[in-house]
């Protein structure tokens, strides 16, 4: 930089990776890996001193080559705006070098201080909002010259640093002494990520997501998503493949922590042999196997992926006992403790068929079940009927929320008309007459809706172009009876205004019970004089008990995020954690750590 402040020079982009480790007998070690870019680690002692924080470094001050021991307070408590305090008394320090041709070796005067600047708010790129308290330092040095005993220009360095509360130093500005030409380095460090043990802040890197080193006939495989899906059961998640390294004999299960490590890899033959789709719940997994229109097959397993049936359960009809139904297809399922709920289009031929003459209708039906054996928790129940062959079968996503199923459904759209969106909620405890339906949103024209069960009821999250007149991506809460709220005990009207949450270009995902995870691509500059790169922008809503309409996201960005897919994310509460696929398409684990 030059004196009167223009950039001169290459601006390079490098990393710092900064570790704290606590020290025997009290103190911690500071560790840099690239400070400044200067190519080599470096370490300082830092020590809590009474109400300070004083940092220990070994510095050569003369140019000797000898290090000596330099100790100055790096933050002191309480911190007040417009404090300010020594950092280095006024030292006189004998140089190796005759400045002024007199064979003699000069000297040199060093101070230091700093002062606390005040509450400031950065706007930080990947982090979001933070908010800090700015300490300005200075370190003020001028030569005193032995032969004309004249004192020279005192030359100045500088250092801005942010510090944040749990985090530490979340931005450093260092200004260096001039050199001879007035030309002076900067550099600027900025937190990325933080984490010390149970807490952090953003992204962490990514890994590898590799099979034990121990593991048999493949051990320290990486894994890859081709074959792959992935359920949450046990507070944890699945990685399930039927088709491991090209055997058909035994499937492969990988668990994942709540807090996002892999802790178990197994191979199932029982799981392999039940085929199927599967679901997590807290106890273990449930095959649901399928063939046609033939009976369905349940199996329960534990989550060492060993069976668990004592007798198989009961098989499912999805026939219904109707011997004029011809299809059943459109299955949907959720489960909720040893609830299991199904819902499914079924074709049937009318009662006025004839032989060359054969009439038709489709009904959605929904029906619980005892995932243990199969039998039946009450009576099946109809949501709608249509006449006719229903080829695309009706559109509809399920969730349970305290016992209670929610469908949200509509019929195929038929040409230019698009059908309206349906909610239909049921109270087993009333049998079929418990069921309530109404209409969420008319004239509903995308399908890519979530439907789920999370914290406070089931939510809907869809892109919706009523009422705002534009494209976006916006939130419902439903009530026990099945009507959209906004905020706690505050009802709008049927298919009123929901809640928006971001614009149509995100991605979303749901993190575990309480949080929504949108994404989008999109360019930032690091600095004014950086070009644009690309990057991933990240908001977490928190359902914390808020009422929905004061919902504000956490906002974050990275270099590298996911490829897009439906694979769950563990939520720690203060930790979401997911895996990622790369350009390999292999499996990487990844962390984001939330306020």
């Amino acid at each position: 930089m030059r004196a009167d402040g223009s950039s001169f020079g290459p601006i390079v982009a490098y990393q710092n990776t900064v570790k704290h480790l606590l020290r025997s007998g009290g103190g911690v070690v500071e560790q840099s890996s690239n400070a400044g870019n200067e190519g080599s680690s470096s370490s300082k002692e830092l020590l809590l001193s009474g109400q300070e924080i004083r940092s220990i470094e070994q510095v050569d001050l003369a140019g000797t080559g000898k290090l000596q021991s330099i100790q100055w307070p790096e933050l002191r408590s309480p911190v007040r705006a417009g404090d300010q305090y020594t950092l280095l008394d006024s030292t006189l320090i004998e140089l190796t070098q005759d400045l002024d041709g007199d064979g003699k070796n000069d000297a040199v005067e060093v101070a230091g201080y700093a002062r606390v600047i005040g509450p400031e708010v950065l706007q930080s790129q990947r982090l979001g909002t933070i908010n800090s308290v700015r300490v300005d330092s200075f370190i003020r040095a001028r030569a005193k010259l032995t032969l004309s005993k004249i004192e020279a220009p005192v030359v100045e360095a500088r250092a801005k640093v942010w510090y944040a509360q749990g985090l530490g130093i979340v931005r450093q500005t260092i200004e260096e002494v001039p050199d001879t030409n007035g030309l002076r380095r900067v550099y600027t460090e900025q937190l990325r990520s933080f984490q010390a043990g149970d807490r952090g802040l953003g992204f962490t890197d990514l890994v590898p997501l590799r099979l034990p080193a121990d593991f048999p006939s493949t051990p320290g495989q990486a894994l890859s998503s081709t074959s792959n899906f992935v359920i949450q059961a046990g507070g944890g998640a699945f990685l399930f493949n039927a088709n491991y390294n090209y055997s058909y004999d035994k499937a492969l299960l990988v668990h994942l922590s709540p807090q996002g490590s892999m802790d178990a890899a197994l191979l199932s033959s029982e799981l392999q042999q039940a085929g199927g789709s599967l679901l997590g719940h807290a106890e273990g997994l449930l095959s649901i196997r399928e063939s046609g229109f033939d009976p369905i097959q349940l199996r329960n397993f534990d989550l060492q992926g060993r069976a668990v049936d004592s007798t198989p359960p009961q098989a499912i009809d999805r026939r219904l006992g109707d011997p004029t139904a011809v299809e059943g297809f459109k299955l949907e399922k959720a489960i909720e403790g040893r609830q299991l709920w199904l819902v499914w289009t079924l074709v049937s031929r009318t009662a006025d068929s004839k032989p060359g003459d054969f009439r038709y209708e489709s009904r959605l039906w929904l029906r619980g079940f005892d995932r243990v054996t199969g039998q039946p928790l009450g009576d099946a129940v109809q949501l709608y009927i249509e006449p006719g062959i229903n080829y695309q079968g009706f559109f509809a996503r399920l969730a349970v929320f305290e016992g209670r199923p929610y469908v949200v459904w509509q019929k195929p759209s038929s040409g230019d008309v698009v059908s309206d969106l349906q909610v239909s909620v049921l109270n087993p405890a009333l049998g079929p007459s418990g069921l309530i339906t109404r209409t969420l949103v008319s004239n509903y024209s995308d399908p890519n809706l979530k439907f789920t069960a999370m914290r406070g009821g089931p939510l809907f999250i869809g892109a919706i172009y009523k009422p705002t007149g534009k494209p976006g991506k916006f939130l419902f809460q439903l009530d026990s009876q099945g009507a959209p709220i906004l905020a706690s005990g505050e009802t709008v009207l049927q298919a009123g205004p929901p809640l928006y949450l971001a614009a149509d270009d995100y991605q979303l995902r749901l993190a575990g019970t309480e949080h929504l995870m949108l994404s989008r691509a999109s360019t930032i500059n690091l600095t004014p004089s950086e070009s644009q790169i690309g990057s991933t922008e990240v908001l977490i809503y928190s359902l914390d008990g808020r009422p929905l309409s004061a919902l504000q996201p956490q906002v974050f960005r990275t270099d590298v995020f996911c490829s897009s897919n439906d694979w769950p994310i563990l939520d720690a509460g203060n930790k979401l954690s997911f895996m990622c696929e790369d350009i390999a398409r292999q499996i990487n684990l990844r962390s984001l750590w939330l306020r």
